[in-house]
């Protein structure tokens, strides 16, 4: 596949710019596929997915609705949502890259497990056992893509703390360790609550791509579609600067105890000098800068010192560092 760049935004306004190679060639705009057309149940699906770069397409024009995904490309779509900055993405490889060399991989792949290894939706001791089979990458299944994608959200604490009941007929093929994860996502409406239809959750059957670019566009949905709108006499400029706001607002220092990445989206603060925490609710208009440069709160981290700029309980700005 060939390179190609793309900016999406989960949380934020501000364009940014990641890109990844896995050998497939842009392409945008309706039928924009010769193997899917507008009567295909996944073409909506499909064509956001591409659209938003979370997903590509091959180099004949064809999408493959119907192939099976590896390992390492659904990771490489699950931490696209993410949507990290190239130079973060740089930082991860040189952290991981001893690690990654190992395996014989793309460029591209290998920047999508640093991101997913950076962010804790997989481990190393996993890649060496489950990343490969018999000499080639194992196939994907629906069962850890529910896993995948909880993290993405930065959800797995709220999750975990769903009860997971399900009245699946296959409910026994679902591991108690991940069930929380399936229930969050059912009752976010990304997965069905029926299942198949007949009944059965398959927690083990291998995802395809259009099953994929479902599930990826119901979680970029799920993410920006109810994010806080500020107050009207917020104004966010243009070319993407901070924004400009009262020099009245209230400023508060501490340090990040919870990120939230939901609906809402909100980010947690144990305050300086004290022992309370306060709550902020963040919006797409909210600016984040991380040592100095400019990011977003997908990478913002528990322990990270933080300066919160707010207005009632929204964050405007939020200056941020690592731990």
């Amino acid at each position: 596949m060939m390179k190609r760049t793309r900016g999406i935004g989960l949380v934020l306004s501000l364009i940014l710019v990641f890109s990844l190679t896995m050998g497939s060639m842009p392409v945008y705009g309706k039928g924009m596929f010769t193997d899917v057309d507008e009567k295909h149940w996944g073409y909506d699906y499909i064509e956001k997915t591409v659209s938003l770069g979370l997903m590509d397409g091959y180099s004949d024009s064809t999408f493959r609705p119907n192939e099976r995904l590896n390992r390492a490309d659904a990771l490489v779509h699950v931490t696209r949502l993410m949507n990290i900055p190239k130079a973060e993405v740089e930082g991860m490889r040189k952290k991981h890259n001893t690690f990654l060399n190992r395996f014989n991989l793309t460029e591209g792949r290998k920047d999508g497990l640093a991101i997913a290894l950076s962010k804790g939706l997989v481990n190393e001791k996993f890649l060496i056992n489950n990343l490969f089979g018999e000499g080639k990458l194992k196939e994907a299944t629906k069962l850890e893509v529910c896993v995948y994608i909880v993290k993405a959200m930065g959800m797995e604490e709220e999750a975990k703390s769903c009860i997971p009941i399900f009245t699946f007929d296959d409910s026994h093929a679902i591991p108690i360790e991940v069930r929380p994860y399936v229930k969050f996502l059912i009752d976010k409406d990304i997965f069905n609550e029926k299942g198949d239809g007949q009944n059965k959750f398959n927690p083990n059957q291998p995802i395809t791509r259009v099953v994929l670019a479902k599930i990826l566009s119901l979680t970029y949905d799920e993410v920006n579609g109810d994010s806080i709108i500020p107050p009207e006499d917020i104004q966010v400029s243009i070319d993407g600067k901070a924004a400009t706001v009262d020099s009245t607002n209230d400023i508060v220092f501490g340090t990040i105890k919870k990120v939230s990445l939901g609906t809402p989206s909100s980010i947690e603060v144990k305050v300086k000098d004290t022992r309370s925490t306060k709550t902020f609710y963040l919006s797409k208009e909210t600016k984040v800068s991380i040592d100095g440069k400019e990011s977003h709160p997908f990478s913002l981290n528990e322990g990270d010192l933080v300066k919160v700029e707010i207005l009632d309980n929204l964050a405007l700005n939020i200056v941020a560092e690592s731990k």
